[in-house]
């Protein structure tokens, strides 16, 4: 006997006379579109699903779509799935121009593998969709805590109405993710004449974004839908499109204003086809960077300028970063020597201050110098709070070299915790070179590394003294067998001065670490 994977006629059959007295009550009132019904069919599914919001709209795929619009993921992101699942929870994580990454599912369930999920997290990802497979759900406490911090879109098409016990409390599907998404299609378990769906959540200000009527944003999403002729669209970041526009051999890129919205449709913006033509025709300009550190933007200017500054061909640019002072020559092919002897009279005459010629930052060129001298290196910092520690490890990679920092605030920190002895901190005071030395020494010594790198001061804007006032920083890079010491009077308010003394820091452990290399020292 073949049995039916749906039987619609059976079921209808048991609810008719309810489901056409309710089908008339809604051709007679003419609410065709949202509606009392609407309102009374979230509040139930919000209390059935133990949420406090229910928001629907015109199906499952859009549910899941409009949970990661809430979220504002899109190009450029990773979101993990489970490959076992209908092929529109893949579908919506592409739709937004995001990745789908799969992970393995359990053998059992079939359900996504909270400990896979875990491994398979990057920089990049941005959200988990655990589906909740025929009616089962996913281990959805466990999901979570495999990735904290990371918001969980629970995939509940099958599972309306499911729960799950969890430390002998029932838990409802929905009920436990960022944002749960249901859907109404014939074949669910609570299906619709045609299609629907839901989304729920406990977050008020999802909520609130995703019930703003029309209205509200109606005259923006206009100007966003109107497109030039002839325009291509690359993509969306939120609600903002990114176009590509071809015109005569030329190229008119249209992009979101936000960085991150821009940055996000840049990479399909140089795929596109106008693009690639312009740049196929591009001739490549050369180019310098030369690093400074300890000039002034006026002193750079003026070598700049004695050295003959442009020429023809040739662009010249100061750009204070970081502390820093950055001079770009952008020269083309016929320029090309007026930019090595306008690069070589500037070190020439800035020499001791020029400390790279590349793009990789002070904290990168650290890592680098100390990797190729086989060395390690650790923090001991006060005044700058961990800075220090926080660019080095900003560098991917950096775990081979770092092997630690310690922020010691209090003065029976720095004794207990670095080593500080606490007759030097009674007699010289925590803000003091022989602390900022002790405190690079004890960083070598108790984290096990070759350099130590000590910082202390007064950042503001108290605790300054007219013996140590406010910008007194004291710094020390301490090495197996010689060391840099460096006082600085530092300008602004706490922030600045705990920016320039970290920056000041790196570039002392580098000064140090090129001392290293050249001298043996």
């Amino acid at each position: 006997m073949a049995v039916p994977l749906l039987d619609l006629r059976a079921q209808h059959a048991t609810i008719r006379d309810e489901t056409v007295a309710a089908i008339m009550r809604i051709v007679d009132a003419q609410t065709f579109i949202l509606g009392d019904a609407v309102v009374e069919l979230e509040r139930a599914v919000a209390e059935l699903s133990h949420t406090k919001h229910a928001i629907g709209c015109a199906n499952g795929t859009d549910a899941i779509v409009l949970a990661m619009r809430a979220l504002d993921i899109g190009r450029g992101d990773e979101v993990i799935t489970t490959p076992f699942t209908f092929f529109a929870t893949a579908g919506t994580i592409h739709n937004v121009g995001a990745t789908p990454v799969f992970v393995d599912i359990e053998p059992r369930t079939f359900n996504i593998r909270p400990d896979a999920i875990a491994t398979a997290r990057t920089s990049r990802t941005k959200a988990v969709i655990p589906v909740d497979l025929f009616g089962q759900m996913a281990a959805m406490e466990q999901v979570a805590a495999a990735v904290p911090g990371l918001p969980v879109i629970e995939d509940a098409a099958q599972s309306i109405g499911a729960r799950r016990k969890v430390a002998g409390k029932w838990t409802m599907a929905g009920e436990r993710a960022t944002i749960g998404t249901l859907s109404y299609f014939p074949s669910k378990n609570l299906g619709g004449f045609g299609d629907g769906g839901m989304i729920v959540t406990q977050d008020d200000k999802i909520a609130e974004r995703l019930k703003r009527p029309y209205g509200d944003f109606a005259e923006g999403v206009r100007k966003q839908a109107t497109l030039p002729a002839g325009a291509l669209v690359i993509g969306v970041a939120g609600t903002a499109p990114g176009l590509v526009l071809g015109r005569n051999g030329s190229a008119v890129v249209v992009l979101p204003g936000p960085p991150p919205e821009l940055q996000r449709l840049w990479p399909a913006a140089l795929e596109s086809a106008p693009v690639r033509a312009v740049l196929s025709r591009a001739r490549v300009p050369d180019r310098r960077a030369l690093r400074f550190y300890g000039a002034s933007e006026s002193t750079v200017a003026r070598a700049l300028a004695e050295a003959g500054g442009e020429a023809d061909g040739l662009t010249a640019t100061i750009c204070a970063r970081e502390f820093e002072i950055h001079v770009d020559l952008v020269a083309e092919k016929d320029a090309r020597e007026s930019a090595d002897r306008l690069a070589s009279a500037l070190r020439e005459r800035l020499g001791e201050y020029l400390f790279a010629e590349d793009e990789r930052p002070v904290e990168a060129l650290v890592l680098d110098s100390a990797r190729e001298l086989g060395l390690t290196v650790a923090t001991a910092e006060s005044c700058t709070g961990g800075l220090v520690a926080a660019r080095l490890t900003s560098v991917p990679g950096s775990s081979d070299v770092f092997r630690g920092g310690i922020v010691a605030y209090a003065d029976d920190v720095k004794a207990a915790e670095v080593g500080v002895p606490e007759e030097l901190l009674a007699r010289h005071g925590a803000v003091s070179p022989e602390v900022a030395q002790a405190l690079a020494a004890g960083a070598r010594e108790r984290l096990g590394a070759d350099v130590g790198i000590g910082v202390t001061g007064v950042a503001g804007p108290g605790g300054g003294t007219p013996e140590k006032p406010v910008g007194r920083v004291y710094l020390h890079a301490e090495g197996p067998r010689s060391g840099l010491a460096r006082e600085l009077d530092l300008g602004g308010d706490r922030a600045a001065v705990r920016a320039r003394a970290t920056a000041a820091a790196l570039h002392l452990a580098r000064a140090l670490l090129a001392q290293i290399r050249d001298k043996g020292a």
